[in-house]
């Protein structure tokens, strides 16, 4: 079976040659760009690592026991939004990564999780997710419409402790009035660590769901069901352009619209927590 070490670059290398275009797709639609990326190339990630101290975003790749991590500076020219998403961003955020796993990783392996984030340090966070002394390391370059190279992608494995979500920003200090006689209790207080609450939905986190997305729908009579047969065409009343709907277990969860990553399909969700439409039971007078 195959392995995420340092003998799989040249493997990777191979995919991401025929993959640049849909990693680009992908990169586009999360900031809204015209980039390409170009082939990979492996590098000397000691050369390259003090540059790598800036801002930026990392997408996490988990493939086995080890990780791998694809760093995205910011100088690239991201959108002010991606250190600070709101909800919809960072949803982006996240698809870029699922999308990348899919398709950054060769099929002899498979991510099994993904998550992708901003940083304030690219550098500082490889650090903490403790790299391995023997790293593989990649550089895709991007380019602009014009051709201008903008940057590089980094791409490095394996990591032993990756971080899954971005470090919580420190909410600013409030100026409050101190009674000087009181002022050496009061500190000792604020200074005492606060116990961390457990997180009540830490063990509903991994209790698998059925996910489903439903096309259309309609009631037809048996002697139409009958009639069915091998190039029958069924007609529905849902246009094309209309979005999708995404069960969980049979509940009615979400509505999106259909995308191709690579070769499968996919949903961009636009709509949560939707409340489906029932008819009005009274009668107009």
């Amino acid at each position: 079976m195959a392995e995420m070490n340092l003998e799989f670059a040249a493997t990777v290398v191979t995919h991401l040659a025929e993959q640049t275009a849909i990693l680009a797709e992908s990169l586009n639609q999360c900031f809204d760009t015209s980039w390409k990326i170009g082939p990979a190339e492996q590098g000397d990630w000691a050369a390259v690592s003090e540059s790598l101290a800036v801002p930026g975003t990392v997408c996490v790749f988990q493939c086995g026991p080890v990780a791998a991590l694809m760093l995205v500076p910011g100088s690239l020219g991201l959108p002010d939004w991606y250190l600070t998403p709101n909800d919809s961003q960072k949803s982006r955020l996240d698809t870029l990564a699922m999308e990348w796993g899919m398709n950054l990783i060769p099929p002899e392996l498979e991510a099994e999780r993904t998550a992708g984030f901003g940083v304030d340090n690219l550098l500082e966070l490889v650090t903490e997710c403790r790299p391995a002394e023997s790293l593989a390391f990649l550089q895709l370059p991007v380019t602009d419409a014009a051709g201008t190279t903008l940057a590089s992608l980094s791409m490095l494995w394996p990591v032993q402790q990756p971080r899954w979500e971005p470090l919580p920003k420190p909410e600013p200090a409030t100026p409050v009035a101190v009674d000087v006689a009181t002022a050496i209790p009061e500190a000792a207080a604020a200074t005492s660590p606060k116990p961390r609450l457990p997180d009540p939905l830490a063990r509903l986190r991994n209790l698998p769901v059925a996910v489903s997305v439903r096309l259309t729908e309609r009631r037809i009579n048996m002697a139409q069901l009958l009639a069915i047969s091998p190039g029958a065409l069924i007609s529905f009343e849902k246009s094309c352009d209309d979005l999708l709907d995404l069960y969980v277990n049979n509940a009615l969860y979400a509505r999106g619209e259909a995308v191709k990553i690579g070769e499968n399909f996919g949903l961009k969700i636009n709509e949560i927590g939707v409340r489906p439409v029932r008819p009005s039971k009274i009668l107009d007078g």
